[in-house]
């Protein structure tokens, strides 16, 4: 169970980066 929410948190703040830096998306 932690890690699925380990992982939802990673792609969270992955997509947030990508969200916030779409041009530092190189």
């Amino acid at each position: 169970m932690k890690l699925g929410v380990e992982n939802d948190i990673a792609l969270l703040n992955y997509l947030s980066s990508v969200t916030l830096s779409p041009t530092d998306k190189e």
